[in-house]
């Protein structure tokens, strides 16, 4: 039994480059990486029984608050052979400076629904995520995402992938910045991992801290 079902990490966008040198392409590592995740995985994959969700804050001048919601469906302890929903939902801060820009929360598999906003069927009316937002759950002006969740049902995401919720500017729009959803799915990149396995030696961690509780 998993002892909690969501876990923050923070994550630093690498950069793509390419050097060109009589008509050959090398590339380093940050560019190898952002194609097959071979160096530092940018998926969890299903082995480790996590889906990332991450925020990023692509705009120039605001601070964003990511308002993250996680839906599970639990069977009912009241009646036989029905399912509950059991919602949870974290704030992730996310300045414009880079290399801070980017943050991400690990999530225990199984997820019915991920999205923006306390409540996920109103996505155009409930606040999504804050602008200006001056640290977790302080200031910011608070705008709807307008997108809506993704659901593992529909087969929007599954176990093993990396949900991604950036906030870029947009002109006539309340506070000036609309969000792009996509996802990285597991099974499309590479399983050997050169560097640290980021997600195995947190699933590591957390199983740890199970035995030593026991």
């Amino acid at each position: 039994m998993r002892s909690s079902k969501t876990a923050c990490i923070c994550l630093v966008a690498l950069a793509s480059a390419a050097i060109s040198c009589n008509n050959s392409m090398i590339f380093n590592p940050a560019f190898i990486n952002q194609q097959t995740g071979e160096y530092f995985p940018l998926v969890p994959q299903e082995r480790t029984g996590f889906i990332l969700v991450r925020g990023n804050n692509a705009t120039t001048e605001s601070a964003i608050e990511f308002l993250i919601t996680v839906e599970r469906q639990v069977a009912s302890e009241t009646i036989e052979g029905a399912v509950d929903i059991e919602t949870e939902s974290v704030r992730l801060f996310a300045p414009a400076a880079a290399r801070a820009n980017d943050v991400g929360i690990l999530i225990d598999c199984p997820a019915y629904r991920i999205g923006l906003g306390e409540n996920l069927d109103r996505p155009t009316t409930e606040p999504g995520i804050y602008v200006d937002a001056e640290a977790v759950g302080v200031g910011g002006l608070g705008v709807p995402a307008n997108v809506n969740p993704l659901s593992s049902d529909a087969g929007n995401f599954e176990c093993g992938d990396t949900i991604i919720f950036q906030a870029i500017e947009a002109a006539n729009t309340v506070g000036g910045v609309k969000v792009n959803a996509y996802v990285l799915k597991g099974d499309q990149f590479s399983e050997d991992i050169i560097g640290i396995d980021t997600f195995a030696n947190a699933r590591s961690l957390i199983e740890e801290q199970l035995l030593e509780d026991e």
